[in-house]
């Protein structure tokens, strides 16, 4: 990667111009206020009444304070801004103490009084701008991630979910353009008061923007709450139909009042044969099942097709009826239902999205993006490891999908590498959402243990209250076994396995492979932590930390 590729980094060049800035202000102070210079005869003048110096350069020379002063400035210039900020705290630190060690050595000696001053205030601009420009980025990093979210939503024709995403967004010129073409959208399909909600948000910000007076003015449509405001799924008897992806090119509807986004233009497919799943069951809901996948957590999991568009779905399926007892089957029926419509409202490239629920044949299933790939399994085994560099790409996507995900309240609870799943264009995307929950009760009821327990947290498994920090210690085990092929915790009894992942130390990933870069051992040793907060604070921080690995590593080769 080239010079340019690197200034282009979005989180370097904020630390590399947080570090320009510096100097230039130490420079300005030390030629423009003589405040350098008055801060060293200070010192040198109460050094002097304490224990005077025999020799040695005076606070009135110049040349060597400015020399200093550059000197300092060449690791806040070119060491700093592509270090962690921790590092380069520490490394700061360490270079003051060492100035004033040698200014304390050489005035107790008698010897000699060095011109420290300017370095030492040099070294202390560097850490305060590498600290602003940390929070600056941080913002930064929340708002693009937002921002391609939210272009990647629009572009699927997902327009409610990508307006929900964009208005999060840090309003500029290039936003307010977006979002005017997403109104234009609206208009499009006809979803006039979408349109307008889209308009009048970008008047809040910039009221001359373009057309909008004109097109503010016009008499506005009136809309019941339910119109105005996009619906939850309600728990359904015996389907629920959640919001799918768009067609490329809607079909507009003639109706003449404001109606919702037309169904996609059919599929030019040829019909299938229908494939015999099982003697009685051939459908259910509105998708024709054609072959059985697999089993899954839940239950069967079947290839099944939309008739109206040709789309094909993978739906996975829960017998409710043998999992619960008939006094808790209403509740868990409920549960079902609440839980999978949340991880339907789950729009993001790196995560599966959920169409449709329901209950057919004494079957509630989960109608789901069908992915035509395969997942992580099996490059889980040595063997059959995957380059470094491609495993913390696949993993940080997975933690840009986890962070957006804990955004919206939803813990996922099972990460592992069979819930990271590869389409055939490489894309990686996070399935799963919201089953470990739906088989919470069923599970417990039988006293199994929830999700996967090679992957489980030590909170998880003693049953606390979870937050994103689970999945991220799940995602380090995750991403533990994809580098060695070996998992961090093992147990011959289940009890044991529980027992080690909440009380013993994770072996060191050295221990399995030496070729590893320090910065993704300590990486793994954080997410591994026993600890929540001594974890990372968000899955957005793991993605940051393992992308700039990824790129270093990358740099060097």
């Amino acid at each position: 990667m080239n010079a340019m590729d690197r200034f282009n980094q979005p989180a370097l060049r904020a630390n590399t111009l947080a570090a320009v800035i510096s100097l230039v202000l130490a420079l300005l102070l030390f030629f423009a206020t003589g405040l350098f210079t008055a801060l060293e005869h200070a010192l040198y003048s109460l050094a002097q009444s304490i224990r005077p110096a025999t020799g040695g350069l005076t606070a009135l020379a110049p040349a060597p304070s400015a020399l200093l002063l550059i000197l300092a400035a060449i690791p806040v210039l070119v060491i700093w801004p592509v270090i962690e900020l921790k590092q380069a705290v520490q490394m700061g630190v360490v270079a003051i103490v060492l100035l004033m060690a040698v200014q304390l050595i050489g005035w107790i000696g008698g010897q000699f009084w060095l011109p420290m001053v300017a370095g030492i205030i040099m070294l202390a601009l560097g850490l305060i701008s590498q600290l602003l420009a940390q929070l600056v980025a941080r913002e930064d990093r929340e708002n693009r991630l937002l921002l391609r979210q939210g272009i990647a939503l629009q572009e699927e024709g997902q327009l409610d979910s990508a307006f929900d995403v964009l208005s999060r967004c840090i309003m500029d010129e290039d936003l307010k353009d977006r979002l005017y073409r997403l109104a234009q959208a609206f208009e499009v399909r006809q979803q006039l008061i979408m349109a307008r909600r889209v308009f009048e948000f970008i008047a809040v910000h910039d009221p001359q923007f373009r057309d909008l007076p004109r097109r503010l003015v016009r008499r506005p449509v009136v809309a019941t709450p339910a119109m105005a405001v996009p619906q939850p799924l309600a728990p359904p008897q015996p389907t629920v139909t959640m919001d799918k992806p768009a067609a490329a090119v809607p079909a507009p509807s003639p109706a003449p009042a404001p109606a919702p986004a037309p169904a996609p233009a059919p599929a030019p497919i040829i019909n299938p044969v229908p494939v015999v799943v099982s003697a009685r069951i051939q459908h259910l809901g509105k998708y024709s099942l054609e072959r059985e996948l697999g089993k899954g957590a839940m239950g069967v999991v079947y290839q099944g097709r939309d008739p109206d568009t040709g789309q094909v779905v993978a739906l996975k399926t829960m017998s409710l009826s043998d999992e619960f007892e008939t006094s808790d089957l209403t509740d868990a029926r409920a549960r079902f239902f609440r839980e999978a419509e949340t991880a339907g409202r789950l729009r993001h490239p790196h995560i599966v999205a959920i169409y449709d629920t329901g209950e057919e044949h004494g079957l509630a299933y989960i109608a789901m993006e069908y992915l035509n790939g395969h997942d992580l399994n099996q490059y889980a085994q040595a063997g059959k490891l995957l380059p470094v560099e491609q495993t913390l790409e696949y993993i940080a996507d997975a933690a840009e999908a986890l962070h957006y995900a804990h955004q919206q309240q939803v813990i996922h609870r099972d990460i592992k590498p069979a819930n990271l799943m590869l389409g055939q264009d490489g894309n990686l995307k996070v399935t799963d959402f919201g089953i470990a929950r739906i088989t919470d009760s069923s599970r417990t009821r039988t006293g199994l243990v929830l999700g996967s327990p090679s992957y489980m947290s030590p909170e998880q498994l003693a049953g606390k209250k979870l937050d994103g920090r689970a999945d991220i210690y799940s995602l380090g085990v995750t991403l533990f076994q994809l580098l060695t092929g070996d998992l961090p915790f093992k147990g011959k009894s289940l009890a044991q396995l529980m027992g080690a992942i909440a009380n013993e130390a994770p072996p060191p990933i050295t221990d399995f492979r030496q070729d590893l870069p320090l910065p993704l051992v300590r990486l793994i040793e954080r997410c591994l932590a026993k600890t929540p907060d001594l974890r990372y604070e968000t899955a957005a921080d793991m993605a940051e930390a393992l992308r700039n690995i990824r790129f270093k590593m990358m740099r060097k080769a």
